[in-house]
């Protein structure tokens, strides 16, 4: 109780201890009152008292004051002036609160608040508090993560669930309402949408906490973005590495630095399963160093180098490791080789073993043993040779044919077994070979080493590479001297019996052809000493003719001197058309001929004899009836009939 006129002032006993005064120590004064306030805050004070009394304003503060002892205390006044009649101010009643453990706490909870913001605004992951479904509180990687600004997340009507992907929401519901129940909710992972639409991954850790006095929900959110690319990727990554394992046929495995298995391949597993293997996780997890260690019987050398091998390898004492080595079954027989590398990952030494199915190279060598064995023993020469000429083989049979020992011929050209009459023989066969054509039975001449030059017969075979591609001849030569020689003696025997047999047969048609011709004259003569016409005599000859020299159609022909034309005076066998008129489409040169030299004339070919121009239609209905005739009558013969020095 102040009394403002005298200055004067009372407290209670209650307000002692809180000023630090025994009972009765305190000065009761206003200006006392004043010394215990805290310097920096007495100033404020005044102005507050002031305010009150003189404008009536409601007196209520918070200040520090000062104890004796030096102790520095919060209190909280509050304070009514009285005024008289006239409206002067004449006391002030109050009432003093010790707030220093409120301050305190306030002033705690304001430094933790202090310290979270700043801890929260210098964390690179995203941190709010949700109260009741409301952003309140947003770090400075909300804004810049998500694109909103903190304005909008504390917008009353901004909904926290549109900032995560639609198939998600359920579950951040559900976490919340866990927290809101009192349980924990471990640390887990969703998607958000971003401002711009764009979807991130992250993780959040969540706690129940209280905000302003309620119940709210504090989360640190991770942005996994890239960590979870990056998961993707490797995971592609060990897909597509796994796959491109698989797809190898060699059967494949990966061990650690003791030797344990910690990857196969489907061939591994395949070669397993195929072969009786037990061991129903295909080996992982096994030492394949001790299961080598405890190999026994026949195997047990093997295991051991292979063993030995590989531990080289881990060692870094060998780059690499390989052993062939047969795996035969009771139905077939086959043959692995065994490859084995190293590398290192993240630190650690792994090791590749590699187990390639090589049964095809070794039958295949033992088939090349074979062939080489009989190339060797053949009496044919056998010789290799690249695209250029050059002798790459030569077996024993080439020796024996040829002369040269392979010693010799090998890297010599081809073309040194070529006669100098057949100087482009073997380019023209290797470039048939080149273009992947055989040549077979091919029948040539080749000389040897002391001159001689032997008939041989060719059989010419391009050389393919593993791609298919031509890259060299072999040649099969075989010396066909003895059977050059057979043919010669069968021919010429041959040809002499078939000569023997034409003379023959022309001395048989000769003398057939006089008892034909002596019967046919004698006919004739017969029928000349016979009561017959001109006409008879003359169709009868020309019948006789045509019998005689066996041709299809005959005739008799004299020449009009005054006129110059033909006459048919008989025929046999010549179409009426060619009777008629006495016309004679071709063949008449041939006859004017006969004429002339009184010897007979022949036309082979009367076709060719038309192109030639030997004969002349005079005009082109003539020239058509001789085109005709020529097709009837392919051939002519004219002999000219002589009777008392007369044609």
């Amino acid at each position: 109780d102040w009394d403002i006129l005298t200055g004067d002032l009372h407290w209670s006993d209650q307000i002692e201890p809180l000023f630090g005064f025994e009972p009765g120590q305190f000065g009761a004064t206003y200006e006392a009152f004043l010394d215990c306030v805290h310097p920096e805050d007495r100033q404020p004070v005044i102005d507050a008292v002031n305010a009150s009394v003189e404008r009536g304003a409601e007196y209520e503060i918070e200040h520090r004051i000062v104890w004796p002892d030096g102790t520095v205390r919060w209190v909280m006044e509050t304070g009514d002036v009285v005024r008289d009649e006239s409206g002067k101010p004449v006391r002030m009643l109050g009432i003093v609160q010790d707030v220093t453990i409120r301050k305190a706490a306030a002033e705690a909870l304001h430094e933790s608040e202090d310290m979270f913001r700043t801890v929260a605004e210098q964390s690179p992951n995203m941190v709010f508090v949700n109260l009741k479904g409301r952003v309140v509180y947003a770090n400075r990687m909300c804004e810049e993560t998500m694109g909103y600004t903190r304005e909008e997340f504390y917008a009353p009507g901004f909904d926290f669930l549109q900032l995560v992907v639609p198939e998600h929401r359920d579950l951040i519901k559900t976490s919340f309402a866990a927290h809101m129940s009192g349980q924990d909710v471990a640390p887990y992972e969703y998607s958000l949408l971003t401002k711009s639409s764009k979807r991130i991954d992250v993780i959040i850790a969540s706690k129940l906490i209280r905000y302003q006095g309620e119940p709210a929900i504090l989360g640190t959110v991770t942005d996994i973005t890239n960590r979870k690319r990056v998961e993707r990727a490797v995971r592609a990554s060990q897909r597509f590495l796994q796959s491109t394992v698989d797809s190898l046929s060699d059967n494949i495995a990966i061990l650690d630095e003791q030797g344990t298995i910690l990857a196969v391949n489907r061939s591994w597993r395949r070669f397993g399963e195929e072969n009786g293997l037990a061991w129903a996780d295909s080996g992982l997890g096994r030492n394949y160093l001790a299961v080598a260690d405890s190999a026994t019987g026949e195997l047990n050398c093997l295991a051991q180098q292979a063993a030995a091998g590989i531990r080289a390898v881990i060692a870094a004492e060998s780059e690499q490791f390989a052993l062939e080595y047969p795996c035969h079954s009771p139905g077939e027989k086959r043959w692995a080789v065994m490859r084995v590398t190293r590398f290192e990952l993240a630190g650690s030494v792994r090791v590749v073993t590699m187990h390639e199915d090589i049964t095809e190279r070794k039958l295949a060598e033992e088939d090349r043993a074979r062939l080489a064995a009989i190339v060797q023993s053949s009496e044919d020469a056998i010789i290799g040779k690249d695209l250029d000429g050059t002798i790459l083989s030569w077996n024993d049979g080439a020796e024996r044919i040829y002369g040269y020992p392979a010693t010799e011929a090998v890297g010599l050209p081809i073309s040194m077994l070529l006669p100098p009459d057949r100087p482009e023989e073997i380019a023209q066969i290797l470039d048939k070979i080149k273009s992947g054509v055989r040549v077979d039975q091919f029948e040539t001449v080749r000389v040897t080493k002391d001159g001689r030059q032997i008939p041989v017969s060719l059989n010419i075979s391009p050389i393919l590479d593993e791609a298919g591609q031509v890259v060299g001849a072999s040649t099969i030569a075989r010396d066909i001297t003895a059977s050059k020689l057979a043919e010669q003696a069968l021919r010429q025997a041959t040809e002499e019996a078939k000569a023997a047999k034409e003379e023959e047969e022309a001395r048989r048609l000769e003398a057939e052809r006089g008892r034909s011709i002596a019967e046919s004259l004698g006919d004739v003569l017969k029928f000349l000493n016979s009561n017959r016409t001109l006409k008879e005599v003359l169709d009868y000859i020309a019948t006789q003719a045509g019998e005689l020299l066996g041709t299809r159609a005959a005739g008799i022909y004299t020449l009009e001197k005054e006129t110059g034309t033909w006459s048919v005076q008989a025929t046999r066998g010549l179409l009426v058309i060619y009777v008629a008129g006495a016309r004679i489409p071709v063949g008449q040169s041939a006859l004017q001929q006969a004429i002339t030299s009184r010897q007979p004339v022949a036309v082979s070919d009367l076709a060719a004899s038309l192109e030639s121009g030997e004969e002349q239609p005079p005009s082109a209905d003539r020239r058509a009836a001789a085109v005709s005739w020529a097709r009837i009558y392919r051939a002519l013969l004219a002999v000219p009939i002589v009777v008392q020095d007369q044609v």
